[in-house]
């Protein structure tokens, strides 16, 4: 897995897509050919995650209740 922060706004976020919300931090979740993409929404900076496909899909958002802690208290929500 890679964690990185201060990322591009993702392009594929618009009013309409759909999140999962983990611990009250909102991630915008992608399918790319070699990774599962998260990255928080709704944040002063975003913040992404990187999971690789050889990952079962039902697993790759193991981490996220983890990180969502340490995005909640590190990252302020944006106004």
């Amino acid at each position: 897995m890679v964690l990185r922060c201060g990322v591009a706004r993702p392009a594929a976020l618009s009013p309409t897509s759909q999140l999962i919300v983990v611990n009250r931090v909102a991630w915008l979740p992608e399918d790319r050919p070699q990774w599962y993409v998260f990255t928080t929404v709704g944040r002063t900076a975003y913040v992404e995650l990187l999971v690789p496909r050889s990952v079962p899909r039902q697993d790759s958002t193991a981490a996220l209740p983890g990180l969502a802690a340490a995005v909640s208290s590190s990252v302020p929500k944006a106004r």
